[in-house]
């Protein structure tokens, strides 16, 4: 309303306005400031060794009593091993860290971390861990979904066979009900890109077929 008998009394700019609005008492809208987004590039094509690129990314649910949950959710490119799948009610940068250490303690040291622009994996303790352990972190272009395919095709069957297909009444029975789905993924799961194999016997294949990762050798 005051807007509009300033628009027709007087030439004004929004900048004559918010002074007016100021010397009334009136309330301004509080102006935010986003960080800026790093830009991605389209990654390249994966190399076929195992455990040396993961695509990341994080799923949203919820528990019985209506609060959300976050699933970290990490799958190697090359296996299509889900190796991290880690329900939290939130997780920081350094959260984040702390389960890749855990799983390159498991499946040995990366080459490559693609991700999105999330504010987790733009966090500055996620990148001195990179950093530190000569990790190159991808990011995907905004807008650009399809840039970390892998991540968002395995989150794609995650939701559909166990997050809408279960109930969680609670943090604890949500975290055991997954567990146990990605296991029976990477276990019992055959897949088409996988000649058939699961995630587990195609890991074990490529392990026994080139027992040196750094050899560039590949698979028959």
């Amino acid at each position: 309303m005051v807007y509009m008998k300033l628009r027709q009394s007087m030439k004004i700019n929004h900048k004559k306005v918010e002074r007016i609005y100021y010397e009334n008492s009136l309330s301004l809208k509080k102006r935010t400031f986003r960080r800026k987004q790093k830009i991605g590039r389209p990654a390249p094509r994966p190399a076929a060794e195992t455990g040396r690129w993961l695509a990341m990314d994080f799923v949203t649910d919820s528990v019985g009593n209506r609060r959300a949950i976050r699933i970290l959710t990490a799958v190697d490119s090359i296996t299509k091993e889900a190796v991290i799948v880690k329900p939290c009610f939130s997780m920081t940068g350094r959260e984040v860290s702390e389960e890749l250490e855990k799983a390159a303690g498991r499946n040995g040291p990366l080459l490559y971390l693609q991700t999105d622009n999330g504010p987790e994996f733009r966090s500055r303790a996620l990148e001195e861990w990179c950093t530190r352990n000569n990790v190159k972190h991808i990011y995907s272009r905004p807008g650009k979904p399809t840039d970390n395919c892998f991540a968002e095709a395995f989150n794609r069957i995650l939701r559909m066979e166990c997050l809408e297909a279960n109930y969680f009444p609670d943090m604890t029975n949500a975290g055991k009900i997954i567990e146990e789905w990605t296991d029976d993924y990477n276990r019992n799961r055959p897949q088409k890109g996988l000649k058939g194999l699961t995630p587990e016997q195609f890991k074990s294949k490529l392990l026994s077929a080139k027992p040196n990762l750094n050899s560039g050798r590949t698979l028959g």
